[in-house]
């Protein structure tokens, strides 16, 4: 995974700390219950909230001006939509393949 940054020290703080969160996460440090489950607070700063259209919202964030950009043979490459099932990712592929006309 690749973060980028603006120059401003709030950004880069901002930036670093999502990406602590994220390896603190995915190296498994967090408190576990007895039955070796954890439950993750995901940082308000981060959630997309009261939006009526969220995977448009999602496409739109990580693809931003996506119908203008659709002839760079690279534009996909620079962010990725996660999914936590193969049937979350064939929805999201649908709906992004929706949205590009012809």
């Amino acid at each position: 995974m690749r973060l980028s940054s603006e120059k401003s020290m709030q950004t880069v703080t901002k930036i670093k700390e999502f990406a602590n969160w994220i390896l603190h996460i995915g190296d498994g440090d967090m408190d576990l219950n007895e039955l070796r489950h954890a439950t993750i607070k995901i940082p308000e700063y981060i959630l997309i909230l009261h939006v009526q259209q969220l995977l448009l919202q999602l496409v739109e964030f990580f693809y931003p001006c996506n119908m203008q950009n659709l002839s760079s043979n690279e534009f996909f490459d620079d962010g990725a939509i996660l999914c936590p099932t193969k049937k979350c990712v064939d929805q999201v592929n649908e709906f992004i393949l929706s949205l590009i006309p012809g």
